[in-house]
């Protein structure tokens, strides 16, 4: 068991220091490209969180993936059948 009080990579969902809910995961990352973005990040002033929340979203967008919540909730929006707004109430 880890530190955590958890078996395995994952840890329960907490806050982060700005509100949102968030769930850590381990993951590998080869020496050499971890010291490239310790690097960058110190160069940049930015956390190596930063960086690695900023190669996550470029990543989701390069296969056309949404990436905010808002992003989700449009895409399911335009993607849903059109024939379950008839139960809609009228507004």
């Amino acid at each position: 068991m880890g530190n955590n009080g958890h078996d395995g990579a994952l840890s329960p969902m907490g806050r982060c220091g700005d509100g949102r809910f968030s769930m850590r995961k381990m993951i590998h990352i080869a020496t050499a490209s971890r010291d490239a973005l310790e690097r960058l990040a110190a160069d940049s002033g930015k956390s190596f969180q930063d960086l690695m929340d900023e190669a996550i979203a470029d990543v989701l967008k390069k296969h056309k993936r949404p990436v905010t919540l808002t992003e989700m909730l449009r895409g399911s929006l335009a993607s849903g059948d059109k024939g379950k707004t008839a139960n809609r109430r009228p507004t």
